[in-house]
């Protein structure tokens, strides 16, 4: 939007028929340069001449403006996604201006949701969205935007136990044997009643030796998200 003001001057006289025009050299008259009030769009000095339409008497009135259309500086630094691990996180921003009397007013939408602290630099969400803050200094009344996007990454790791067994007289140990996607997950077998795991508790393909039910989990490092299956 473009910075403006009003003007108002205020009339000591009763006369039926008089003509008010504001000029300037070096400001800029948006509307209303006919009336009392006008609206101006830059600092600078501004003249107010009044004229007695019956006589031609005129008189003028010299009003300096100063201006002041700085904008706070605005950065938002980029968030992580939420994750099975990471369910909500604060967004960090920081901002100054000259008056150093700054207002904080956070707003979401595609889905995002603010737990806390919506009105200063670092809010708490847990849902993925777009999160916008507008920074308003309170002495001139400019502002600035900017907005960050929070990521969702809770896609668990697919998971599957291949059947097994039976032990035997002669198989008295084999090898369970597990597939799952992603390069970057964890194994971690447990035996229930009777069960018992040999080796490889923390690989895909564990040694046993005993019958019962053995359960894996598998963990994706990246969101810790985790899948689960039995044999």
């Amino acid at each position: 939007n473009m910075p403006n003001a009003d003007l108002t001057a205020l009339r000591l006289d009763t006369l039926p028929n008089v003509a008010f025009e504001w000029t300037t050299t070096d400001g800029k008259i948006l509307s209303g340069a006919g009336t009392l009030h006008p609206n101006i769009g830059d600092g600078g000095t501004y003249v107010l001449t009044a004229t007695n339409l019956d006589n031609g008497c005129s008189a003028s009135l010299t009003l300096p403006v100063s201006a002041d259309f700085q904008a706070p500086t605005l950065q938002i630094d980029p968030t992580q996604a939420l994750t099975c691990i990471v369910p909500s996180l604060q967004i960090t921003a920081s901002a100054s201006g000259a008056s150093n009397q700054l207002a904080y007013v956070w707003t979401t939408s595609n889905g995002g949701n603010i737990l806390e602290g919506d009105h200063t630099s670092s809010p708490k969400v847990d849902q993925p969205g777009t999160y916008t803050l507008l920074v308003t200094d309170l002495n001139n009344g400019c502002t600035n935007s900017n907005s960050v996007v929070v990521d969702l990454s809770k896609t668990p790791p697919t998971l599957d136990v291949a059947p097994a067994g039976p032990l035997t007289c002669t198989t008295t140990s084999l090898d369970l044997s597990a597939t799952t996607t992603g390069s970057n997950v964890q194994y971690e077998w447990t035996a229930g009643t009777g069960g018992n795991v040999v080796s490889g508790s923390n690989t895909a393909s564990p040694k046993v030796d005993r019958p019962g039910a053995y359960t894996l989990t598998v963990t994706d490092l990246q969101n810790g998200c985790t899948a689960t299956d039995e044999v």
